[in-house]
């Protein structure tokens, strides 16, 4: 088939779609002939990505002016619902009578949507609701992401998840007495639950003391939270001592960070599919994570760490069920890396082909 990707990726290289879109894509290429075009100005050469990211502004972009066959392509995926761009270059798609799928990445669920609810609903109003009702197909990442969003879109639906590119070798063993938790994300309270994690270590700090667990945050200062606000979120709570508030990793910091640490937590309160889960995976850590992550069922299942409700006496529970289980982090780990092992992106876009293929 031939594939014309339409994204619009903006944020730094924190977000998950700066990783995600471009790995989905490079895997792709390889059972499918595919084109990709962003229309805002980013630099995506970062990613490591073989397929060249075609930077195009959209008041200059035509079907017509894009090479052969990708002017007529058999059919063209959008990466990203809530995207200006990308609502208005479907439009020509659609008068072209080109089959679309979109790719929300939690865009279309409640939770999202709850999000400066005004600004959203006239812009459904005016573009999106168009958008979505056009697409032949909504590709979720996961079950969860389609039943939260179905107040939105109820058309036809697939679910693909995210991927993961396994580490060469996974977390050391630990000579620190301390046992250490990572979170690595953006520092926005709103979707990813730091507001409720502190209240569960803050009800839970005795226990956690008393077994030298700490936990270290990770993240950059940007529009939706930055590291001054969680500091004093953390000190109000009255657990600076255990908790340490820093900024962003990456590259060869990111992988230090995973590979000294003892277990991943995760507490949003809506995702997609958290690409920072999948990376922790992959490196052997066991992972707290909520509901809103979409991926609890999974951990739980595979027993690669513990899942619970989006609440921060949910995450205490989790936490303590944590403690009672630090002896046997190594098979915990063990698990962990099978589960990532189920995300590698060959598998990914084979399935993707085959459901792409029986969609048009």
């Amino acid at each position: 088939m031939n594939i014309l990707y339409v994204s619009s990726l903006d944020g730094g290289k924190y977000t998950g779609p700066r990783y995600s879109v471009p790995k989905r894509i490079n895997s792709q290429s390889c059972y499918d002939n595919v084109y990709w075009i962003n229309l805002t100005n980013i630099n995506t050469d970062f990613v490591g990505c073989d397929i060249e990211c075609h930077n195009v502004a959209l008041i200059s972009l035509r079907m017509d002016n894009l090479p052969k066959p990708f002017n007529k392509p058999d059919l063209v995926v959008f990466e990203e619902f809530y995207k200006i761009p990308n609502a208005i270059f479907a439009r020509s798609i659609e008068k072209k009578h080109i089959p679309y799928i979109i790719v929300p990445r939690s865009q279309m669920t409640k939770q999202y949507m709850r999000n400066k609810p005004l600004k959203k609903k006239v812009a459904a109003i005016t573009l999106f609701n168009h958008f979505a009702k056009k697409a032949e197909s909504v590709q979720f990442l996961t079950e969860k992401e389609k039943d939260d969003s179905v107040s939105y879109y109820s058309g036809g639906y697939h679910i693909v998840p995210n991927g993961i590119t396994m580490p060469s070798k996974q977390s050391e063993e630990s000579y620190s007495d301390k046992v250490i938790g990572v979170f690595i994300g953006r520092y926005s309270i709103v979707q990813k639950g730091l507001d409720i994690l502190f209240e569960a270590i803050k009800n839970n700090k005795a226990l956690l003391k008393a077994h030298n667990v700490v936990f270290a945050l990770y993240g950059p200062d940007e529009r939706t939270g930055c590291r001054k606000n969680i500091q004093k979120l953390c000190k109000d709570a009255g657990i600076e001592d255990i908790v340490t508030v820093n900024g962003a990793v990456f590259d060869d910091r990111k992988d230090k960070v995973l590979r000294n640490a003892n277990f991943f937590i995760h507490t949003s309160k809506f995702e997609g599919l958290s690409m920072s889960i999948l990376e922790a995976l992959s490196y052997g850590l066991p992972c707290i994570v909520t509901d809103g992550t979409n991926i609890r069922k999974e951990v739980e299942n595979a027993k690669a760490g513990w899942g619970c409700t989006t609440s921060s006496e949910g995450i205490g529970q989790a936490l303590r069920d944590f403690v009672d289980s630090i002896e046997n982090l190594h098979v915990y780990s063990k698990h962990a890396i099978d589960l990532a092992n189920q995300y590698s992106w060959d598998m990914i876009a084979k399935s993707t082909h085959d459901i792409y293929k029986n969609t048009i």
